[in-house]
């Protein structure tokens, strides 16, 4: 990030808006040395994983020529990692530790000039790198407050390779005072020993003088308690069982990896923090700092500024795009999804250099419902009729008919007003008549009288709608809509509108989300224009359109949706909105993802500076929308549980308010999640559930995540080493001894890692040889694996980590203890279980 950019942030007291750093502010006053990790705490990669460095390295040195024979990219990160861990194995210190230089030696002589591509690498390395602000912010107040910093890292890069990384990419390195690596001083922090390097490097500080700020628990907070030494777990990039991010992997592979560190970033922002001063968080008041650290309210900012952020951010960006290639000037957001997206499309223009005007239009189904109406006849009663949850006396409000009138002749109809329309069909007028209610509904609103005034309602109601359009835009006959999706419904009535009123209109609607029906209004000569559309690889929209409740309601302000539009004393047109019927809370909730939105957009905006010649995806719309599409598909427990107990009002006709995941009367729990997903899918007849996976997830929290992982492991073991590491913590068994090596211990150690379990130690399962004098062999214990087992007190728990001698290992591990320590029983977790 060069030094312009971050001359644009508050710097000075930037990290106080860091929900890990500003844990310091207590501290600060008290202390004279500060020391950082480097990779993932100063510095990210904009990339999902290490390894996505070789990678882009192989693909430059593929389009270079630098490769003597024809190598992909994945074979290139193979050498690559096999060369580190050949290099690591052979260093002469015992300690494991490596340079970048050995690990070139032992990449294949044919592969190509082996210096040329170590140079590459590098430069792949610093155009990867983004500095974190809040850490050089952190810096740069140390500096001015005559406190010292050091830069400590378990890395095969040189101090001096670092310090370049930081200098191309806008941060001083003289602002460090000692720059202390594992390559170079042979040992690392896990040990301590490299905190040792530390204090010698700064004998007139006292240890308790210092704080240690890192992202690795083992290395950073335990290794520097072995030598006294606080520490501050930089929890920010690091990902458990639990994050979303790790869920999203599982689900889809990586999403949006040059950004999945900003994502991050924006998440962890106390949301006081207005990155530009003269913005203003022009949506809604910001949340007090401290109510956001914990709770519901944590939740709702987090799931803003990680998950729906980018969805709004990659959707205003095509849409300015499409306006830019229109030629058009002006924007307009449908209320109620308009709350949000009106001030995102103004922040994504303004950031782009473009003056572009952004006004809401107030529209829903029912108000454009009789403005795009011809006629009225059975054909425009049965729309009206079938308006959701509409009431007999909202029919007869919407049509202007007086009830009184229609009451005469059936005076029991008045008793009928507040009931829903649809349950009309279960009332009768007597024993012996058959004629429902509803029928006699329908003859009285097509008398001659009652339908005049519907056809004068329908006038009125167009004549406003065009006025209310005419009103909001500039240039009605170039309009430009923005709505969520997903049918076009409300476009096709507009369009329907200005051609009954013999009006020159050349719309253009764009959609975030489209379905076949949106596309087949392109018959009728609407021009729906669709940023995710039916045709989108792997069924995306219609999971979007098929559970719309979730993305509306965190959209929506505190107003309901458009019923109709009135005339003012002073001649203009005012939307009526429906009262709405939320808990208070939850408009809470809502205020605090919106703020979330508005952070990552902040901080998108820092990151498209600082890396202008990178990209947040490859360029389809699809990687934008996949975060928002694994909570859809794919939710945590705590996504389940959290946006499941929202309340979605629906105002399609009448108000229909329900929670998104209400509890059913449908008997599934017994038959398992996947007959409620399956029986859902057909409509309200069956299970009628707004959102399926998050009612199965809150029932079974790991049943969809487990179908998945099965799914991208191509049936491997992944699943296994899940269910093994989860039965431990769901026993509360919080630290483990590995028995195996291979393929199978790695992604336990992997898994152990993602769920919080300590691997305290890995033992290799085969048993060392022994040739006795007479030539006869005799199996033993390697001498850690005897070292741990008579030193074990109170019973170790050993997982065995391996998936084709199970009963050999546990055989071989209680025959041991029997033999070495029979007062201690330890416990075996096998595989399978």
């Amino acid at each position: 990030m060069g030094s312009a950019e971050l001359g644009d942030i508050p710097e000075q007291h930037l990290w106080k808006r860091d929900i890990v750093l500003r844990r310091l502010e207590p501290l600060i006053g008290g202390l004279r040395l500060i020391s950082f990790d480097v990779f993932d705490t100063l510095l990210f990669r904009c990339c999902s994983r290490p390894a996505d460095v070789f990678e882009r390295t192989a693909r430059k040195a593929a389009q270079l020529g630098l490769f003597t024979r024809p190598t992909t990219a994945a074979q290139f990160r193979a050498l690559r990692m096999s060369a580190e861990k050949l290099a690591r194995e052979q260093d002469v210190s015992g300690f494991g530790e490596t340079t970048l230089e050995r690990i070139y030696e032992h990449m294949p002589v044919q592969l190509g000039d082996r210096i040329r591509l170590l140079q590459l690498e590098l430069e792949t390395e610093r155009e990867l790198i983004f500095v974190n602000p809040y850490a050089a912010s952190l810096i740069r107040f140390c500096k001015d407050n005559g406190i010292g910093v050091a830069l400590l890292s378990d890395m095969y890069l040189s101090s001096e390779q670092i310090a370049s990384f930081l200098t191309a990419n806008g941060m001083d390195a003289s602002l460090l005072d000692a720059v202390l690596v594992s390559s170079e001083e042979g040992f690392g922090k896990r040990s301590g020993r490299l905190y040792d390097s530390l204090l010698g490097a700064f004998p007139d500080i006292n240890r308790t003088e210092l704080v240690h700020i890192g992202d690795n628990e083992a290395a950073d907070v335990e290794g520097a308690a072995r030598r006294g030494i606080a520490a501050i777990h930089y929890t920010l990039i690091p990902e458990t069982i639990e994050s979303p991010f790790h869920w999203e992997s599982v689900r889809h592979g990586p999403v949006l990896p040059a950004i999945a560190a900003v994502r991050k970033l924006a998440g962890a922002t106390m949301p006081a923090a207005v990155l530009h001063p003269e913005e203003e968080m022009n949506i809604v008041e910001e949340p007090a700092l401290d109510s956001l650290e914990t709770g519901a309210r944590s939740f709702f900012y987090r799931f803003g500024a990680e998950i729906l952020g980018p969805f709004v951010q990659g959707f205003c960006d095509w849409v300015i795009d499409q306006c830019v290639a229109a030629g058009r000037r002006e924007i307009h957001p449908l209320m109620r999804e308009a709350h949000l997206l009106g001030p995102a499309l103004e922040r994504a223009a303004r950031r782009r250099g473009l003056s572009i005007s952004v006004q809401p239009l107030y529209v829903s189904r029912q108000a454009t419902l009789l403005a795009s109406m011809n006629d009225f006849t059975d054909r425009e009663l049965d729309q009206v009729l079938g308006l959701g949850h509409i009431t007999v006396g909202e029919v007869f409000h919407m049509l202007g008919v007086e009830a009184a009138s229609l009451t005469v002749e059936l005076p029991v109809l008045a008793d009928l007003l507040s009931t829903p329309v649809e349950e009309l069909h279960s009332v009768r007028f007597g024993e012996t008549n058959d004629r429902s209610w509803h029928n006699t509904l329908r003859r009285l609103l097509l008398q001659p009288y009652a339908r005049q005034l519907a056809l004068r309602s329908i006038r009125i109601q167009r004549e406003r709608l065009l006025e209310h359009i005419r009103q909001q835009c500039g240039s009605p006959d170039r309009l430009i809509t923005v709505d969520l999706g997903f049918n076009g419904t409300i476009q096709a009535a507009i369009d329907a509108a200005y051609t009954l009123e013999r009006q020159k209109g050349d719309s253009i609607h764009l959609l975030a989300v489209g379905t076949e029906r949106a596309a087949l209004q392109l018959f009728r000569g609407t021009d729906i224009r669709c940023w995710i559309g039916p045709d989108t690889a792997g069924g995306i929209a219609r999971r979007f359109a098929r559970s719309p409740g979730l993305i509306e309601e965190l959209m929506m302000g505190d107003f309901g949706s458009t019923l109709r539009y009135e005339r003012n004393d002073d001649g203009s047109i005012v939307p009526v909105t429906a009262k709405l019927n939320i808990p208070a809370e939850q408009l809470e909730y809502k205020r605090a993802c919106q703020a979330g939105v508005m952070v990552f957009q902040s901080w998108y905006s820092v990151w498209q500076k600082a890396k202008p010649g990178l990209t947040a995806t490859a360029g389809h719309p699809l990687e934008w929308s996949l975060p928002l599409h694994r909570v859809l598909d794919m939710p945590t427990p705590e996504e389940a549980s959290r946006l499941g107990d929202l309340v979605h009002q629906d105002n399609f006709g009448g108000v229909q308010t329900i929670r998104l995941c209400e509890p059913l009367s449908v008997e599934w729990e017994t038959r398992g999640g996947d007959y409620l997903i399956d029986l859902s899918s057909f409509g309200p007849d069956t299970a009628n559930v707004f959102w399926p996976q998050g009612l199965v997830t809150r029932s079974e929290p790991y049943r969809l995540y487990v179908s998945f992982l099965r799914l991208r492991d191509a049936y491997g073991s992944a699943v296994i080493a899940f269910n093994t590491m989860y039965k431990l913590r769901r026993e509360g068994i919080r630290s483990a001894m590995l028995l195996g090596k291979g393929e199978f211990a790695e992604r336990l150690l992997q898994e152990a890692l993602l769920q919080g379990i300590r691997i305290e130690r890995v033992l290799d399962s085969e048993p060392a040889v022994q040739t006795r004098a007479d030539d006869t062999t005799i199996d033993t214990l390697p001498p850690a694996w005897e070292e741990t087992i008579r030193t074990d007190r109170s019973g170790y728990t050993y997982v065995i980590a391996t998936l084709v001698r199970v009963q050999s290992c546990r055989r071989m591990l209680t025959d041991s203890y029997s033999r070495l320590n029979p007062a201690v029983r330890p416990q075996v977790i096998e595989p399978f279980v």
